[in-house]
């Protein structure tokens, strides 16, 4: 999170991007669920251009990583419902950040 956080500072959308999945990765690991983790990264991998160019979009970076921040607050704090809510809320928000670029 840090490290998302310093990199929306000097606007590397490079390194912003691949920390976004790295983020991801370890949240589809952490659910324990073989099966989970393999759609989800699935679906992560398809539609990685696409991620790309939302990232860039001028404050999506800046919202995606505070979005990430609050999640990974609820998963630390064994809040689950709060932890999905926030999360249905950053793929709401990323999905329609997506269909801007579509």
């Amino acid at each position: 999170m840090d490290l998302q956080a310093f990199y929306v500072e000097k606007e590397d959308y490079l390194q912003i991007w691949q920390l976004d999945s790295r983020f991801h990765f370890l949240l589809y690991k952490a659910s324990g669920s073989p099966v989970l983790k393999q759609v989800l990264s699935s679906l992560h991998h398809y539609i990685q251009r696409v991620r790309e160019l939302s990232i860039m979009r001028p404050g999506r970076a800046v919202s995606s990583v505070q979005e990430h921040q609050n999640i990974l607050s609820a998963i630390e704090g064994h809040n689950g419902e709060l932890a999905e809510k926030l999360t249905c809320e950053h793929i709401r928000n990323a999905h329609q950040n997506i269909q801007k670029e579509l």
